[in-house]
């Protein structure tokens, strides 16, 4: 996933730590559970725990992305929304969508229903390869809007500074 270093490249600080996870591969068998195991494995790249919330936070503010207002959390039991939930924030003010944070969700939902053993509905025969290959190209292309985004994003605010 090169996608993870465009994104740290364009924003010039270390926003995801790990820019790539060698077990994020297609399923090995044609089965939901497998889907949903290379689904956990991608979601990781994008986990709380890879997301350098302090670098993110820190330059959405430094570029006036974001204020500080727009880091509260409305949940009362943390006073900070999560990286997860800014990197989310950067795409909604950069982009004006969070389709890549929509594909983010979407494969994170598939990791908690193996992790919580909840079936797959009775589909019709699925390439379990093809539907991983398509979530991935999906994130990959709107992660490559948001690149595109930020770089102009950067370009119009150092514009502006002049």
């Amino acid at each position: 996933f090169s996608l993870l270093k465009k994104i740290n490249e364009a924003v010039g600080v270390t926003v995801f730590k790990q820019v790539q996870n060698k077990s994020v591969i297609p399923p090995v068998e044609n089965t939901f559970r497998s889907f949903c195991d290379s689904c956990s494995e991608l979601d990781k790249l994008f986990a709380n725990g890879n997301i350098d919330g302090k670098n993110l936070k820190n330059w959405m503010q430094r570029q006036k992305t974001a204020s500080e207002s727009d880091f509260i959390s409305s949940d009362n039991k943390h006073p900070e929304i999560t990286p997860r939930q800014m990197l989310k924030l950067l795409e909604s003010k950069v982009c004006g969508t969070t389709d890549l944070s929509d594909l983010i969700k979407e494969s994170s939902d598939y990791r908690q229903q193996v992790a919580h053993h909840i079936a797959a509905s009775s589909e019709e025969v699925v390439s379990y390869s093809q539907k991983f290959y398509d979530l991935c190209k999906r994130i990959s292309q709107s992660g490559e809007r948001l690149v595109l985004k930020l770089k102009e994003y950067i370009e119009e605010y150092e514009n502006e500074r002049l």
